[in-house]
């Protein structure tokens, strides 16, 4: 809860569109302060945690109780009209059928104190119906509960999209660019809900969500609560953030937000460093273990699995994963004790990246290779760590021991050219990531030096390209372009070093670059 909370705090100087539709603002300021979000916020939280029975009727009294309690102590926290008469009324009233954004801003509790999805999506629609018992009011409270449940068992952002599109009927496709010039003060769930989720999607930190979110406009408190409550769950907050939060709120307030933290926060065991518990314990897992074919201690791969994912500026949650990447399909972890010590976003980066051994290779490496053509960028980086780590190993130990080297698998060379080729493909895009291409081109050269054989016919001014389990290919000196090959490589071709072939394809290429007026030079190495 400490993300709407806090969302709430630092939107709600700029309520009513009074900002100027910046990320550069004082996160903090003395216009900050909390509204009927917090309220609310808590009060749900004190309805469900005082209810006399689990019974739904039980729980919906328990709330309205809590609702209008903390509501009347802070009669000034700036509720809307309809609700204000629903609070103030002298009896509790029935719902008045509303579709506002008050269910959403409130709900966030939910999507922390259940283990199903089913419970939390059944939870948040008692939260909603005790006032705004129209279907989008109800759908909203849905929605934003899902998406804190999805974020906190580590889902990746792509899939709380499409779970959350599937399911609600919302349209997260726009960009924030798109939404800001247009987007005004609106408080319904449909126009509320989706800009939210928008912010927190397009976000890189949890600050940066709540800049992102107070940039929209609109209803800013309620939009950056929504948007700050899914990001806490996706990113976790630190403890000067939570400190602001208590700076805010009055005693008994407070209160209630240490119980909901207490009884539901999340708290890694890990304290000093995520990346030194994950090498501790990676390497109690793999205690005995060898690299397939050598004396070498097995922990000697996921700690280049770490190297590799640094040198690539990796965060310490995706460092620590790399570490750990091994551990449960290898050494018998499960992935609840990784989410238990090392907190849901790195439990699901180790699970994406874990095969099911009771699969044959082919379904495995399938697999592999599906999810990599929907996975996030962290994913990615993880998969193509792990596979460079072992491409060296198996570089080092083919210069050493020559096609012996694949008797120690239980499938062809053929088959292992042919799936490092489909990884290959599905990185294409590293190659222009300024943090990622070095180790992509590391990538496709270990492919090549393994599984391309390079041919050349410097009299006919051709080099050939025969790939492994894949396609041939041709580089012609007088097209200076590569094209795919069917036929027969001709005798004449001699085999060359692949490094001493490139910078042959790369003289020829400056060579025809010369004799034709303005053409570019770009050497062309990944076909």
């Amino acid at each position: 809860m400490y993300g709407a909370i806090l969302g709430d705090i630092v939107g709600s100087p700029f309520e009513f569109d009074m900002g100027d539709k910046s990320k550069e603002f004082q996160l903090f300021s003395k216009k900050s302060e909390f509204t009927d979000d917090s309220v609310m916020t808590l009060a749900i939280y004190k309805g469900i945690m005082e209810a006399e029975s689990s019974d739904d009727e039980s729980i919906k009294t328990s709330m309205v109780c809590a609702m209008r309690e903390l509501g009347r102590n802070y009669p000034n926290a700036g509720y809307g009209l309809r609700f204000s008469r629903w609070l103030d009324a002298d009896e509790p009233q029935p719902p008045y059928h509303s579709y506002g954004n008050g269910s959403a801003m409130r709900v966030s509790c939910v999507g922390w104190m259940y283990e199903t999805l089913d419970e939390v999506r059944h939870m948040a629609r008692l939260t909603a119906e005790v006032t705004h018992n129209h279907p989008e009011g109800i759908a909203g409270a849905e929605a934003v509960a899902s998406a804190i449940f999805l974020a906190r068992r580590g889902k990746s952002k792509g899939e709380i999209k499409e779970y959350i599109e599937m399911t609600f009927d919302y349209d997260l496709s726009r960009t924030c660019d798109e939404i800001r010039p247009t987007y005004s003060h609106v408080e319904s769930c449909r126009e509320t809900v989706p800009e939210a989720i928008t912010a927190f999607l397009k976000g890189e930190s949890f600050e940066d969500v709540i800049r992102t979110a107070v940039s929209l406009g609109g209803d800013c408190d309620t939009l950056t609560a929504i948007a700050g409550s899914i990001a806490e769950a996706y990113y976790g907050i630190d403890e000067d953030w939570k400190k602001a939060a208590y700076f805010y709120l009055t005693a008994d307030l407070s209160l209630l937000l240490r119980d909901f933290d207490v009884r539901f926060g999340d708290y890694p065991l890990y304290r000093i460093d995520p990346v030194h518990e994950a090498i501790v314990f990676a390497a109690h897992a793999h205690n005995g273990q060898k690299r397939k074919g050598t004396d070498i201690d097995y922990i000697t791969h996921p700690l280049e699995v770490l190297q590799i994912l640094t040198s690539m500026n990796a965060g310490r949650e995706l460092q620590a994963a790399g570490v750990l990447h091994d551990t449960v399909e290898d050494s018998g972890v499960s992935i609840t004790e990784i989410q238990r010590i090392f907190g849901g976003r790195v439990a699901a980066l180790v699970e994406s990246h874990s095969e099911d051994k009771t699969k044959s290779w082919q379904e495995r490496k399938q697999q592999t290779l599906d999810d990599l053509t929907e996975a996030e960028r962290d994913v990615k980086l993880l998969v193509m760590a792990d596979a460079v780590a072992n491409l060296r190993s198996m570089v080092s130990d083919y210069a050493q021991i020559g096609e012996k080297l694949w008797e120690r698998f239980n499938v062809s060379k053929q088959q292992k050219g042919k799936y490092y080729s489909d990884m290959q493909d599905l990185m294409f895009e590293l190659q222009h990531d300024s943090e990622a291409k070095l180790i992509y081109w590391e990538f496709v050269d270990l492919y090549k030096d393994l599984f391309v054989d390079f041919l050349v016919d410097e009299q006919q001014g051709e080099i050939y390209q025969k790939a492994c389990g894949t396609a041939t290919h041709v580089f012609r000196k007088k097209e200076g372009d590569w094209e795919r090959f069917r036929g027969e490589v001709p005798e004449t071709a001699v085999r060359y070093p692949r490094v001493k072939a490139e910078r042959l394809e790369d003289l020829w290429r400056g060579m025809r670059r010369k004799s034709l007026s303005g053409a570019s030079y770009i050497p062309r190495r990944n076909i």
